[in-house]
């Protein structure tokens, strides 16, 4: 992944790349290394997929004790979130499918596991018409 020659010349390639990459991001410390392990910092990047891994628990914390206003919200950031396939720009990959595969896997999960909630075919119409892909993903045969 970080050609050089020997160990001190991918860890110069690495710490380069970090550099541009911080450069181009505008904060120093918007990509953190740990261990030698790259990751974006929530405090300072802000990530639509993440957020909308937090909303699907935060509707699954709520599952029998949130009130309604707290699930309604949490569906309307949903919605905000899920305008169309994930990543639609963005050319076929091992990576993009992946991230796509599991995104709409948890959604689906999480309109399945609130079906008895008022709304739910409002919520499937909805998602399904902004991203066609997640219908074959909710049909449970009923």
């Amino acid at each position: 992944l970080w050609p050089g020659d020997g160990r001190a010349g991918r860890e110069k390639a690495l710490e380069t790349t970090l550099a541009r990459l911080r450069r181009l991001l505008g904060h120093a410390e918007a990509v953190l290394l740990h261990e030698r392990r790259l990751r974006l910092n929530p405090q300072i990047v802000w990530l639509d997929s993440a957020t909308l891994v937090h909303e699907i628990r935060t509707l699954n914390e709520l599952d029998g004790v949130g009130s309604p206003d707290a699930f309604e919200a949490a569906w309307r950031e949903i919605f905000e979130l899920w305008r169309g396939p994930p990543l639609a720009e963005e050319p076929p990959s091992p990576w993009v499918e992946a991230l796509r595969s599991r995104l709409r896997a948890q959604l689906a999960a999480a309109l399945l596991r609130h079906a008895q909630v008022p709304g739910p075919r409002q919520r499937c119409l909805r998602l399904t018409a902004a991203d066609p892909a997640l219908s074959g993903l909710l049909d449970t045969g009923g």
